[in-house]
């Protein structure tokens, strides 16, 4: 019986953290890899047919799962006013995967019953995050493409702006195992973290990415007011921090492009030229609050952001180049246009339980420390871009999340498995 146990434990730890390798790479295989994992739980079940009511009874008992499918609830009610039905049901299918990968992690994890497997998973994320950083830097130096030293940084057709965000996330699962291993004392795995925190800087810098850049900065200021309790400390910490910003957009060319590029952006568009990358932005944002403003409450329509967009320039609105952006680039005002005011509060309800969760540790953890830091970065970079309808981003918060949090919960025991 023993063996039968860590049998499908075992099993169920691959595929766990082939699914976490696999996040940064490919859409495709970590769906394939979520669906099995599903398939096997069921196999199981069915097998052993008295986990079932334990698996169902359990499911709830997890800190989002409610609040992921209120979320997911107010977006099956947009479709009752989406005129674009078949654009709706692919939005609700894709924010779908919050609570398809939050709960097989959940549940996986409860029965695998191992402390260091959230440890092994997140080596298996960022060493994801490597692999792809090996291939951007194969892309630049002309090895796999014909991107021989093209700035941006980022692998063959992967956007920039998405290669610098994932680093990003690399980049605090590295700091909260960082303080892990120091906790544990392990030099293979510091020297590991140090490596790879060393090429995740490199790739984001070279990504270009502003939005990676402001959401470090801020998810930085937040990350010292947790950890250093000396008020003296944070003072000078946060001194350095601004001297080595200003410095850094002063004296490193790529940083001061693309700061330079920005304020010319906001330049031309109080002149009249919106056709820039901030222009376009700041028109979405304005026909996003017209959205909302015309329907409050349940907003246009889950699925309607283009059609709605569409129907305004048939109206006379000049900026039809907006028709190529499928989303305004700004994660709340999306939400706010499509799902209204009880969308907006049920998605917000979201990062509030984890907060809730995650600050009230005494003292707190490193694993609480890294559901900050996401929850904080998404927030940031949500201003600037819609992450939550991007498969990779959305599955990768419901990765982390669920991984950070599950340490904060106690082990269900199963027994009969």
């Amino acid at each position: 019986m023993s063996y039968f146990i860590q049998q499908h434990r075992f099993i169920l730890a691959v595929g766990l953290l082939l699914f976490g390798f696999s996040l940064p790479l490919s859409k495709s295989i970590n769906t394939i890899l979520m669906f099995c994992i599903y398939g096997y739980l069921i196999i199981l079940s069915i097998k052993i047919r008295s986990i079932w009511q334990e698996y169902i009874k359990n499911i709830f008992k997890y800190p989002l799962t409610l609040p992921i499918l209120l979320f997911i609830g107010t977006n099956i009610l947009g479709l009752i006013n989406s005129d674009d039905l078949l654009k709706g049901i692919e939005r609700v299918k894709s924010i779908s995967n919050l609570l398809l990968t939050y709960v097989m992690l959940s549940l996986t994890l409860s029965i695998i019953q191992k402390e260091k497997m959230k440890i092994y998973l997140l080596f298996s994320f960022i060493t994801g995050i490597l692999f792809l950083d090996f291939l951007s830097i194969a892309t630049y130096f002309g090895f796999i493409s014909n991107k021989k030293y093209q700035i941006p940084l980022s692998p063959l057709n992967m956007h920039h702006i998405w290669f610098g965000n994932l680093n990003t996330l690399g980049l605090y699962v590295a700091i909260s195992l960082s303080m892990i291993a120091k906790k544990n004392n392990n030099w293979i795995k510091t020297l590991y973290i140090i490596l790879f925190s060393i090429i995740v800087l490199f790739s984001i810098i070279f990504s270009i990415s502003r939005t990676a850049w402001i959401g470090i900065l801020g998810t930085g200021f937040i990350f010292v007011l947790l950890i250093i309790r000396d008020l003296k400390t944070k003072l000078i910490i946060y001194l350095f921090s601004i001297s080595l910003v200003i410095s850094s957009s002063l004296s490193i060319p790529i940083i001061h492009m693309r700061l330079t590029d920005a304020a010319e952006d906001i330049r031309l568009f109080l002149s009249g030229n919106v056709d820039t990358s901030i222009g376009a932005r700041l028109l979405m944002w304005k026909i996003s609050i017209k959205m909302f403003l015309s329907n409050p409450i349940i907003g246009v329509g889950t699925g309607d952001y283009n059609l709605f967009l569409k129907d305004c320039i048939t109206k006379g609105w000049p900026h039809s180049f907006l028709l190529h952006y499928n989303q305004p680039h700004n994660m709340f005002l999306f939400i706010l246009a499509t799902n209204g005011i009880i969308g907006l509060f049920s998605f917000l309800y979201i990062f509030k339980k984890i907060f809730s969760i995650s600050i009230l540790q005494k003292p707190i953890q490193a694993y609480s420390i890294l559901a900050i830091m996401v929850s904080t970065h998404y927030i940031i970079g949500g201003l600037s871009e819609s992450l939550m309808n991007i498969h990779m981003f959305i599955c990768c918060f419901s990765f982390l999340i669920g991984l950070s949090l599950h340490s904060s919960q106690k082990q269900q025991s199963y027994t009969k498995l």
